[in-house]
């Protein structure tokens, strides 16, 4: 240790002990934020929820998976800022205890103790920005397979999509092609239907059909020639 640090013990303590508390406080403002980003972003989830319009949910969820993100980052930073603020603690607490000039055994145990501290509070600090980075790349992956799964659906539809539209045009044609129709004969309508593959009713050749017996009846007449047969 310098000269220069041993002869201002307590003005290098004091900065150390400043800087620590600025630390703590910069760590417990970003979790705050964090926290109330995400409850603002999952308010206004249920909001839109609430109105069914799939557009403003849309947006909704977009800002509450974009706040998570966001919180995760922050919360490491926080994690940083909580550890060096541990740090400064540990050396804080190597200053106090070489400032009288002795430095017994409690002041060794002591300090080692603030030294883990530091090291844990950073471990912990690294943890929490891996975390942070899965916990980005688990949303945007949630993402890209609902955009997949929505895709695949919208493609699954397409050829039915297709399929109505083309029966709806060959049924538009027909059904103008049926109404000038109209103004022929019922003959010509029904030929054109049996074009089409309708079973058409053969009403003429039924009503022939009835008559048959009738104009079919036979007849006998005598002649010079012997019985003559005939159709009434």
């Amino acid at each position: 240790m310098s000269a220069g640090l041993i002869n201002q013990p307590n003005l290098n303590l004091t900065l150390y002990q400043q800087e620590s508390s600025q630390l703590q406080s910069d760590s417990e403002l970003i979790t705050a934020n964090a926290d109330a980003r995400q409850r603002m972003a999952n308010a206004a989830l249920k909001v839109a929820d609430a109105t069914g319009n799939q557009q403003e949910i849309d947006k909704a969820q977009e800002s509450v998976d974009q706040a998570a993100i966001d919180a995760g980052y922050e919360r490491a930073a926080a994690a940083s800022a909580n550890a060096s603020s541990l740090e400064s603690q540990a050396s804080a607490s190597a200053l106090s205890a070489i400032a009288d000039g002795q430095y017994t055994a409690a002041e060794m145990q002591a300090q080692g103790a603030a030294e883990n501290r530091a090291v844990a509070g950073r471990v912990a600090a690294n943890a929490s920005y891996a975390e942070a980075v899965a916990n980005e790349q688990a949303i945007k992956a949630v993402k890209e397979k609902t955009k997949a799964d929505k895709n695949a659906a919208d493609a699954a539809k397409e050829p039915a999509n297709q399929a109505r539209a083309g029966g709806g045009l060959i049924s538009n044609f027909y059904n103008s092609a049926i109404s000038p129709l109209a103004a022929l004969s019922e003959k010509a309508v029904a030929e054109f239907k049996r074009m089409r593959g309708e079973i058409v009713p053969t009403t003429t050749s039924y009503k022939r059909w009835r008559k048959k017996p009738k104009s079919l009846t036979p007849t006998f007449a005598m002649s010079a020639w012997g019985p003559v047969w005939s159709a009434s």
